[in-house]
Parts: C-alpha cells; sequence; structure tokens
C-alpha cells in the first residue's frame, strides 16, 4: 500500500483530493516566482467538507473555483481533526468489514467439511472485538496497541498453530511478534522484536509510529493483510483439512 495521505502536492492532488475525498479538480499549476514556489488549483463544485480539507493543509481561497498553496508540500498533521477523517473511517470499516465477512465464511466452510468443528475458535468476547473496531481508527500508540492484542485475540491465537506450516503469509507470526515483543517491551524477546519490525517495515515502511497518520496507516496495513491471509485460507483449505486431521490420529 502506497501512502495514505502523500506529502507532495502533485501526488496529493492526483491520489489524494481527486480520488479519495472526490474534489472535482479542473487544473493545477505549480508556480516559482523570485524563489518562492505556489501551486494553484482550479475546482469545481466543493462541498463544505471538502473545502475545509483544502483549507486545513493551508490552501487560501482566491476565487470561487480558485485556490493557491505557498509551496509544493502538504503538512498531513494538520488533516487529523479535519473531515479528511471520515474518508479514513469509511475505508477503515469497508476492509474490516470484509475481513470479518471472511473469517466468518471460512468458519461455515470449516463446519460442513470438519463434523461441524469451526477453524476459528469463538469466545463471547468475539462479537465485542468485532464491533468495537467496526470504523475505529488507531490514531495514537495506546489505541494501535489495543488493536492489535484485540486482533491477536480474534485471528491468531483463534487458530490451529499449524495453520503456520500451510500458509506463506507472515500476518500471524508478525501480529503475535508486535503484541509479544513491541508491546509488551520486553528485551528478552530480541528475536521476536526483530521479526516485529521487520514485518512492519515490509508492510508499513517504517517501525516505529511518530504521527497519528503513521499509526492508522499502519492499521490499515495490517487488516489488508489479514485479508490476504485469510484467503489465502480458503484457497488452502484441503490442505489445510488434511494437515488438522492428521494431527488427531
Amino acid at each position: 500500500m502506497g501512502e495514505l495521505i502523500p506529502t507532495g502536492i502533485s501526488d496529493f492532488i492526483e491520489d489524494f483530493l481527486k480520488n479519495s475525498l472526490g474534489v472535482v479538480i479542473l487544473d493545477y499549476q505549480k508556480v516559482e516566482s523570485g524563489g518562492e514556489g505556489y501551486t494553484v488549483i482550479y475546482v469545481s463544485d466543493l462541498d463544505e467538507d471538502q473545502a475545509e480539507v483544502l483549507k486545513r493543509i493551508g490552501l487560501e481561497q482566491v476565487k470561487d473555483d480558485l485556490w493557491v498553496l505557498c509551496g509544493f508540500e502538504v503538512e498531513v498533521n494538520r488533516l487529523k481533526d479535519s473531515p479528511a477523517i471520515k474518508y479514513f473511517e469509511n475505508l477503515q470499516r469497508d476492509k474490516w468489514t470484509e475481513l470479518i465477512h471472511l473469517r466468518n465464511e471460512i468458519d461455515n466452510i470449516f463446519y460442513k467439511k470438519c463434523n461441524k468443528n469451526t477453524l476459528f475458535r469463538t469466545t463471547h468476547n468475539t462479537p465485542k472485538v468485532t464491533l468495537k473496531w467496526y470504523g475505529k481508527l488507531a490514531l495514537d500508540e495506546p489505541t494501535f496497541n489495543d488493536f492489535i492484542v484485540d486482533l491477536h485475540k480474534l485471528l491468531v491465537d483463534s487458530l490451529p498453530e499449524k495453520i503456520s506450516k500451510v500458509c506463506s503469509s507472515n500476518f500471524m507470526k508478525g501480529v503475535k511478534c508486535i503484541r509479544n515483543a513491541k508491546i509488551a517491551h520486553d528485551s528478552s524477546k530480541i528475536k521476536q522484536l526483530e521479526d516485529a519490525e521487520k514485518y512492519l517495515n515490509d508492510l508499513v515502511g517504517m517501525s516505529y509510529f511518530r504521527y497519528w497518520y503513521h499509526f492508522m496507516k499502519a492499521q490499515i496495513c495490517i487488516i489488508d493483510d489479514g485479508i490476504d491471509f485469510l484467503n489465502e485460507i480458503k484457497s488452502k483449505e484441503g490442505e489445510i483439512i488434511e494437515v488438522l486431521t492428521n494431527s488427531k490420529t
């Protein structure tokens, strides 16, 4: 996954304003004059939320359809309490819904093929965790850590360990290592800490998060990786059933 919020103005306009927020961009130009740089954006039919986002990142409205930014970089941190957050909440909600749907679908498949035994272990807390993270963004370290702990319960700890022998995904190992070493700050788990950092670097491009959008990107990327993991389980259901069956004989 690329940047959820690009900082370069061209990518911000093309990838985020146009594609994510649905702003109608008629044209834009980057202008340099006297050693200063300016970005001029021509827009159409802005709604209140879209206009608020433009203002938050430092764009100044010159005319109804003309906005100007001093410079060619966007200060992403300004968007934290802006209407742009609604977009990310909807994005997270859609991905979380897909993740939970796949978990349920897999359980139904295994229930029918494994003598009414589901693949995931479900407890009375499972529905609470499912509802808790529906559209909820992790925008700081405590919330992100809480998310990882719950995700571990939902998709890692609830699965037979032998699944890892069949699936090539690093999802189970990555989430487990983040929970065990990075969140717990257990210095004795040096190897797990290294694995957690590698998993995050491979997935997010960094292993230490500073700003709210770092935590948010990590959360959404990990949900995406979980979706890929569950799709791999679906594609290898025969192998998994065989492994689980053989382990009981």
